[in-house]
Order: C-alpha cells, then structure tokens, then sequence
C-alpha cells in the first residue's frame, strides 16, 4: 500500500502524560505527540544525529521532571526531549561509546529520581539526571553468553527475562544488587515477564509453556493447555508481550495466531476475543508479524495492530474498547518533508570511485515516492528514474566539462 507508514503512525514506545500520548515512530526518527482526545498527532521533531530511516532506534519512553528520555536499541546514544522547550538533547556516556558500543537497550525505567537503562546483555545504568552522573552494572558475570527479552519493573525491582536461556535476572534498584535465577525445567527460553502482585508470569520465545514464578520460595508451575486452534508460526516467536491488568495475564503474539489471556487465579487460558477480533482481516502492511507494541498503564491496555495499523485503546476494568487509525495530516507530513530530504541526500547518495575523477552522485524525488521507496523495499534505479533531474550524471557531467576546458586553455597557452 502506498505511503503506508507516512500516513499511518507506527510505534515502538508510548508515554501517557494524562492528556498525550508521546510516541516514537517505529520506522522513522521522529517523534510524535497524540492527543487524546482529537487523536491528532503532532510531529515534534527528530532525534538528532542519528540514522533517518533505521528501525527501532529506540524502545521505551520514560518520564522525570519535565523531560522525556528514551533507551537506544539502534540509536547511537541515549536521548532526551525537554517537553517546556520543544528541544532534543544526548546523554554522551563514555563508557558505552568505549566499551559497549554494541549494547541494545531493551527498556528503561523512571525510579526514585533516576533512570534506569536496561540492556539486553545484562548491563544496567542508573542514571541521575539532577546531577549528571552516572553508574553501570554488569549483572552477569560468568553467564556472558546469556540475552534478555524482556523487562518488568515492580516497585523497586527490575525483573529481566531471558530469551536464550530459562532464567530470569532480578535486580535492586535500592541496592543495586543482583541475582539470576534459573527456572523451570523445559528447554527454551522467555519472551514476555509480568507481575501479578504475588507471581510472575513468563510467555515462552517459541513453543512452550507459559510459566508461573513466586521469588520468594522458588516454586513455579507450568501452563500450556492453549485454546483449540493455537499454533505457532514454523521459526517464529510466539508472543512479544506480556502484561498484567485486572486478573489477567495478556499475551500479544508476534508469530502466534491467537491473542491470548491466563486467569491468574486458576490458570486458565483462553483466547482474549477483545483483541482476538482484530487479527481478522488482510494484512496490508509489510510487517510479518502481528502486534508491533503492547504496554499498560493503570487499566489501560494499549496495543498496536500490524494488519490493520490501528491503535487499540483498551479499558480491563469497564471493557471499553477504542480502535483508532491515526493518520498524519497535510500539515504535519510538511513539517517532516525538510528533515527527511535533507537527510535523504546524505543518505543515499551514490559515490563512485574512479581512476581519474571522484565524485558524488545524488537526486531528488517526491517525498512520497521516497517514502514509498523506503518502506516497500522498491527498486533504487526505478526510484531513480523517477528523479527530476535532467543530468542524471550531473557530477561526471561537470567534471568532464571543466576538465576539458582546463585542458583547452592549456592547449592555447602552447
């Protein structure tokens, strides 16, 4: 579909502030602020100094004093946005550009009056934003070869499950301390954690069962009597998300077929036909798999649907259920326009190596045909021949003409 992901909003991190949703476009470096109540999204600008159309360039929204600050996944470093002055800012940590540049943070966390960055490795920074400073935490020393999917904050611990080994990481925002534990028995590994006040609930990467934690005495038990039906995509992971409101544990699916919830009470799993419906119609999207984003907050479960690429707004304790597809209007596309050509340039550029002459080669389309191009994987020469440039070969063009007249005036000077 074209200029699908220009109109439509896709995103990999949300933070309700009560009136706004502040939203980090999936596919796009761009931020967007949705109101809640018109659904207009305002594009606020892009994070500076990084990759224009890289994916996911940060996961997770977190808040603290007046300042939004965001985990880097692709990005190159931590960001920030200061919500009084409209202005982005970096967090340059030395450390991770000497001696961690290929962390992925998977999630962070606002406690106390830190931040807290969570990587995927097992490294932890706390961060205080009032005094500038900052600690890291590797937790897994001896177990280096273990990664981690997921992260659930409850009160004062972080709760990091693991996606390569049956294990799940606790660690002390207080202390600072850590431990992981092992637990269960199958072979396989986590995608999703969750808390329910007493136990945690861990979704399994690929086929498995669900598994029920208490860290207080070490016990866990195992669920997996799925509704008729369920099945896994071959090589794929079954569900992104885990999350706890109301009663129930929700499990979002990534290669799954169903949208499922667990009674925590009994253990009952059964299909959650309040997002299940969704999952219904013709994918018109590239993406492969089914709910790009999944997060609570208070009762509000807030989910976004791939196949449709609608935002889903979710009430578990009156049953409300809000679809909305959030376009991006003419006014806020123009906004975006000048950033993205501009960086367009730099980006695809061509540069050509020669024996006799270097020189770079680029062109201009339509913005959306660019957008087209970039989310639809078309062809870069068909792109190209759709420039509005006369000269293709503007460059060699310019080259070849200059050095003839040099070469001219050298003739005559003879």
């Amino acid at each position: 579909m074209k200029n699908l992901f220009l109109n439509r909003l896709a995103f990999s991190g949300l933070y309700d502030d009560g009136e706004s949703f502040w939203v980090i476009m999936l596919r796009f470096n761009a931020l967007f602020k949705i109101n809640k109540k018109s659904f207009k999204a305002e594009y606020k600008g892009s994070f500076p100094d990084e990759q224009v159309t890289l994916p996911c360039l940060y996961i997770g929204v977190a808040f603290y004093n007046g300042k939004l600050y965001f985990s880097p996944y692709n990005a190159k470093e931590i960001a920030g946005y200061d919500i009084d002055t409209d202005m982005f800012f970096k967090i340059r940590i030395p450390w991770l550009k000497s001696s961690c540049e290929s962390v992925r943070f998977i999630s962070l966390f606002q406690y106390s009056s830190y931040i807290f960055f969570v990587g995927e490795n097992g490294v932890i920074v706390k961060y205080s934003p009032d005094e500038e400073e900052w600690q890291y935490f590797y937790c897994l020393v001896g177990d280096n070869d273990i990664l981690f999917s997921a992260v659930h904050a409850n009160e004062n611990i972080l709760a990091l499950a693991s996606k390569n080994k049956k294990s799940v990481l606790l660690f002390n925002m207080d202390t600072c301390e850590s431990h992981l534990n092992y637990i269960g028995n199958e072979i396989g590994a986590f995608s999703g954690i969750c808390f329910d006040g007493e136990n945690y609930w861990i979704s399994p990467l690929y086929e498995g069962s669900v598994v029920k934690w208490n860290a207080v005495d070490n016990s866990c038990k195992m669920f997996c009597d799925y509704p008729k039906g369920f099945s896994v995509a071959d090589a794929r992971e079954s569900f992104f998300f885990a999350h706890y409101s109301n009663g129930f544990v929700w499990l979002f699916p990534h290669g799954a077929n169903m949208v499922l919830k667990i009674n925590v009470c009994d253990g009952t799993i059964s299909i959650a036909e309040e997002f299940q419906q969704k999952l219904g119609c013709e994918a018109d999207t590239c993406y492969s798999f089914n709910y790009l984003f999944a997060t609570v907050s208070d009762n509000m479960i807030y989910s976004f649907i791939e196949k449709t690429n609608k935002f889903v707004l979710y009430n578990t304790e009156t049953s409300e259920i809000v679809e909305k597809l959030i376009l991006i209007d003419p006014e806020e596309k123009s906004k975006m326009e000048k950033h993205f050509l501009q960086a367009f340039a730099e980006i695809y550029k061509k540069v050509y190596l020669h024996k006799e002459d270097i020189f770079l080669k680029y062109f201009s389309v339509d913005f959306n045909d660019y957008i087209d191009y970039i989310c639809n994987n078309r062809c870069y020469d068909g792109l190209e021949n759709k420039s509005h440039n006369v000269y293709i070969n503007a460059g060699d063009i310019i080259y070849k003409h200059l050095k003839y007249e040099v070469l001219k005036n050298e003739l005559n000077k003879e």
